[in-house]
């Protein structure tokens, strides 16, 4: 399940570049053959991500404080959506660069954009 290494931030201290590795790792997919398109909406993606982040800080300190278990599980559902969501503004990035690219290699931005989103899907 894709969301492990986040239940394991909630139980244990964890550095901020390792949040940050998870959180990529979480939305790139570990797949980028042509890199991640986010010209235009980097600012915004990464602004989303450090959102995440904070929330998850906020997550251990609930879990750290022994907050009431409906308090943790409505955060952990808050930062489900907001991966999710964060995963389809990139995911929606890709497939604009995808089509643009489709009309010089239609097989392989095909392929490409298949596997990103049979990825993302799987996540979701």
């Amino acid at each position: 399940m894709a969301f492990f290494p986040i239940l394991r931030l909630l139980f244990q201290p964890v550095p901020v570049s390792s949040i940050k590795k998870i959180l990529t790792a979480l939305f790139i997919m570990s797949y980028i053959p042509h890199g991640v398109y986010m010209d235009k909406n980097r600012k915004n993606i990464m602004n989303r991500l450090k959102r995440i982040e904070g929330q998850i800080r906020g997550l251990q300190r609930l879990v750290e404080s022994e907050a009431p278990c409906a308090e943790v599980i409505t955060q952990i559902s808050a930062v489900t959506s907001a991966m999710k969501k964060t995963g389809a503004a990139i995911l929606a990035n890709n497939m604009k660069k995808c089509i643009d690219e489709s009309r010089e290699n239609k097989d392989a931005a095909l392929m490409d954009f298949q596997t990103i989103l049979f990825r993302y899907i799987d996540l979701a």
